[in-house]
């Protein structure tokens, strides 16, 4: 699932853009925002691809992007999620 967004949208409410294949752990993200209702941008990028290693070193994914801020273990993205700070 993709929410498309332009740079001057992203600027208006909170969006996060998550990297990972959704049959992956990233399916709980992936659930868990379409539940709160969150706008996201899924990114499918499989584990140790050039995407996830750009922002997990170790090429693990689920990542979650939050505009400057980012996260790669798959609890902690669940967390900020779970309590967006708006």
């Amino acid at each position: 699932h993709q929410v498309e967004m332009s740079p001057s949208q992203s600027h208006d409410k909170k969006v996060f853009q998550l990297i990972g294949p959704a049959w992956s752990r990233a399916f709980r993200n992936i659930w868990m925002m379409e539940e709160l209702g969150m706008k996201y941008e899924l990114l499918e990028s499989v584990p140790a691809s050039r995407a996830a290693k750009k922002y997990n070193p170790s090429g693990k994914v689920p990542i979650l992007l939050e505009w400057e801020k980012q996260s790669y273990e798959a609890s902690l993205s669940g967390n900020e999620t779970a309590v967006p700070s708006f």
